[in-house]
């Protein structure tokens, strides 16, 4: 017997499977949180052997270290690996499923937004063929000790920020944001309002900058925020010092003198996001943010003056941004 399986009714096969074997080999490539409770191997296992691609940094390092924890489990990686299959005496699944939820670092509600692509097979060749090949992924893949799982925490924490978003491509900041508003790319990105000019000191420290290094002409700057601007930050700033809040532009930090309280900032048309684009937001857009600034848990840094981040200004907006 051989069938078709989509992204659900894998799952449900995989399980099943597994529930009913207690030795199982999986060479599956990206493992994400809670893989173990959704495939169903928090059981005890004669033997479960896994091989994973610990490599790519789409591996969650937490969940390869509870599956090393665990009795009668031996956990391999292979860098080659890109295959997805699970495989037990009595039959497989493979094809375009991974133990996470979609296997590109995106866990959580990104677990609905991928179509995949499955067999199921009880076929006796097939699972030999599948069985030898397995064999031979195993045998060359490589223990997983202390240095590879303190590289693969690196090289996990430096992809998330890359990983795509939920939904299709889109250049506008508020539906990207409201699709996922926890993805670690918009960590950096903050909403700011302002009233106060800056200091006499603040210009003439940013006056000895400029002469002291040409990479920061046409910069601006920020007095007075403290370890809340951070250098890689895009601030979308507002002036609150009249009636209306106006929108000043998308503004990128290039350099924070912590001595003087000093931020330098570089005016941008767009706010560039590594593996998303660049990203703008209309002029309703603008309105929203600025009226769910009331409402966000921002940061007060004087009698007008407030710092939050845009994923918290989505949540607190009470109604989707006009189009």
């Amino acid at each position: 017997m051989t069938g078709f399986l989509n992204e659900t009714a894998a799952l449900d096969a995989i399980r099943s499977m597994l529930s009913g074997a207690d030795t199982a080999t999986l060479a599956v490539a990206f493992w994400g949180t809670g893989a173990i409770e959704r495939l169903g191997l928090n059981k005890s296992w004669k033997s479960l052997r896994i091989v994973c691609n610990l490599d790519s940094g789409a591996c969650n390092p937490d969940e390869i270290q509870r599956l090393l924890d665990m009795d009668n489990v031996e956990v391999r990686t292979d860098w080659r690996l890109h295959g997805k299959v699970y495989l037990t005496p009595q039959a497989l699944v493979m094809g375009s499923s991974n133990a996470s939820s979609n296997g590109l670092v995106i866990e959580g509600a990104a677990a609905l937004g991928w179509a995949e692509a499955n067999i199921e097979s009880k076929d006796l060749d097939l699972r030999r063929q599948l069985s030898e090949w397995c064999d031979s992924r195993f045998s060359q893949a490589l223990d997983i000790g202390v240095e590879q799982m303190s590289l693969a925490r690196e090289a996990w924490d430096a992809r998330k920020k890359f990983a795509p978003v939920l939904g299709g491509l889109t250049s506008n900041l508020l539906e990207l944001v409201s699709r996922q508003p926890d993805h670690p790319a918009f960590d950096d990105i903050k909403v700011v309002q302002w009233a106060r000019s800056a200091s006499k000191n603040a210009v003439q420290v940013r006056e000895e900058a400029i002469r002291n290094d040409g990479t920061l002409t046409g910069t601006d700057i920020y007095e007075g925020w403290g370890t809340d601007i951070s250098v890689g930050d895009w601030l979308i700033d507002f002036d609150v010092g009249k009636r209306n809040p106006r929108f000043t532009g998308f503004w990128r930090v290039l350099h924070v003198d912590d001595q003087n309280d000093v931020a330098f900032v570089k005016l941008s048309d767009t706010i560039d996001v590594p593996a998303i684009g660049k990203l703008t937001a209309s002029k309703a857009d603008l309105s929203h943010i600025a009226e769910a600034m009331t409402q966000s848990p921002a940061l007060e840094k004087g009698p007008k003056e407030r710092i939050t981040s845009i994923a918290a200004v989505v949540k607190a907006m009470t109604t989707p941004p006009l189009r």
